[in-house]
């Protein structure tokens, strides 16, 4: 009898390509990039915008506050059209460029009244100011899982400088670092499906 090799089935195929192949995916890549500046644009954003609004409201009844506010206005325009541009760039997301909603207007307080009384203005404002906790979350996404892949592919050799912890306890045994190498193999591919889930 002549023996045959079992060939995997297409559906096999598959299924090991969309595990194991994120990590030759550009888009998995560049949602790596994008969540690691999610962060510090949301930080910057709220503190720019915080300062900004509370000098603008703070001085409006001496007027000097009019100006500020109106720069602050077209500030946030500005941070909500790079938004923009990075979701579409590195996202890949189906993101319309930013409305100009003062075109609307004729004269000067025609485009105040067309810019102010439109929704996209206030919607770019409250996504600009939820940037700063989804960063945060996508910066302890993107720091603990590194941390996580690295100390278990790393294992042995924290295991020689006598470094490996575990749940608090120091790792003398040799095989249980070698044993922690292919799960940190495993933790990283799964990292990388998560930061693609999160940044979907």
């Amino acid at each position: 009898m002549q023996s045959q090799e079992t060939q995997p089935t297409s559906g096999e195929q598959s299924v090991v390509r969309s595990v194991f192949g994120v990590v030759a995916r550009g888009q998995t890549w560049r949602n790596f990039v994008h969540l690691w500046l999610d962060f510090p644009l949301g930080l910057f954003y709220l503190v720019v915008l915080v300062i900004a609004l509370t000098m603008g409201i703070g001085l409006v009844i001496t007027l000097v506050g009019v100006p500020i506010l109106l720069l602050t206005a077209a500030l946030w325009w500005c941070f909500a059209a790079f938004e923009r541009v990075l979701a579409r760039g590195l996202l890949g997301a189906d993101v319309p460029p930013a409305p100009r909603p003062w075109t609307r207007g004729e004269g000067v307080m025609g485009r105040l009244k067309a810019h102010f009384g439109a929704g996209v203005t206030y919607t770019d404002l409250v996504y600009l100011f939820v940037k700063f906790p989804l960063g945060f979350i996508s910066f302890v996404l993107c720091v603990t899982g590194a941390a996580m892949v690295v100390a278990f592919v790393g294992a042995p050799l924290f295991q020689l400088s006598g470094s490996l912890y575990l749940f608090g306890e120091r790792v003398d045994s040799w095989a249980l670092a070698l044993l922690l190498v292919p799960v940190g193999v495993v933790a990283f591919f799964g990292w990388m499906h998560l930061l693609n889930g999160w940044a979907w």
